[in-house]
């Protein structure tokens, strides 16, 4: 099974994800009621303690707020990766800060 979602897959996963809420209309954002579009986005995501970022990560994308929904696979799967970033294709060095009061 391919790793990559095609649109069709993605509006799919979108609908099942945004359908169990309750009283929400499928593609309807439960913050702000805007358009809940498939998308492509980049994500810092946190494992252990450690910063890896997944490009292209299918995930639906309120149009007003912005507000993501991620399916369950598409979570099982970041943090598969993330478990596994000593495969990443590429490294960056990224800088850390503490913001003082």
């Amino acid at each position: 099974m391919s790793t990559e979602h095609t649109l069709d897959e993605m509006r799919k996963d979108l609908l099942s994800l945004v359908v169990g809420k309750t009283k929400m209309k499928a593609n309807e954002c439960e913050y702000c009621t805007g358009d809940i579009q498939p998308k492509k986005v980049t994500v810092n995501h946190s494992y252990k303690g450690q910063l890896v970022i997944i490009k292209d990560v299918p995930v639906g994308v309120c149009q007003e707020c912005g507000q993501r929904y991620y399916a369950a696979a598409t979570l099982e799967k970041l943090d598969t990766m993330a478990q596994n970033s000593d495969a990443a294709s590429e490294r960056i060095s990224v800088p850390v800060m503490v913001m003082s009061p």
